[in-house]
């Protein structure tokens, strides 16, 4: 069962989302009770935990439903590979970064304040760089999708023939 389990998700990466978005479901019913202190400026915003993470079950369920409906469009399984790594592995760093940080680092407005490109990347300049960076990955992986789905809606349309006489 464990083997034709394996071989299912390889066969469709997309069934990764189906079964992070049931783990994290569980996590969230786990962490009921739990809060999170989230620093923005001179002000705390206690959260719980679970009004942050069921709207990330809910885009995960969204992924896995969006490749099971445009499934015949998206042909290439390394541009799926891609996208759920990338995705699922950067939401699994930047949850362990956070757990490991112990709290939320202070979010800091950067657009309020005239920036160059060095100020970007210097991690050392504010604690927004690891959001940066998540978001970056994030972004990154989306892209890899629209991409994907680009490339798979030329394809089938080069493979349609025409019915115009």
């Amino acid at each position: 069962m464990l083997k034709n389990a394996i071989s299912n998700i390889l066969q469709r990466p997309s069934r990764l989302f189906l079964l992070a978005a049931v783990l994290t479901l569980m996590i969230s019913l786990l962490v009921w009770n739990k809060q999170a202190d989230i620093h923005i400026y001179d002000t705390i915003y206690v959260v719980p935990l679970t009004y942050l993470l069921w709207p990330i079950v809910g885009c995960f369920m969204i992924f896995f439903l969006l490749y099971q409906w445009l499934n015949k469009f998206l042909p290439q399984k390394t541009f799926a590979w891609i996208h759920v790594i990338l995705t699922l592995g950067t939401l699994l760093g930047a949850f362990i970064f956070f757990y490991r940080q112990q709290q939320i680092a202070p979010l800091i407005n950067i657009a309020a304040r005239s920036m160059t490109v060095n100020d970007l990347l210097d991690p050392d300049r504010d604690q927004t760089f690891p959001y940066r960076v998540i978001a970056f990955l994030l972004a990154n992986a989306q892209i890899v999708f629209i991409f994907h789905l680009i490339y798979g809606l030329l394809t089938y349309s080069r493979k349609k023939p025409s019915t115009l006489s």
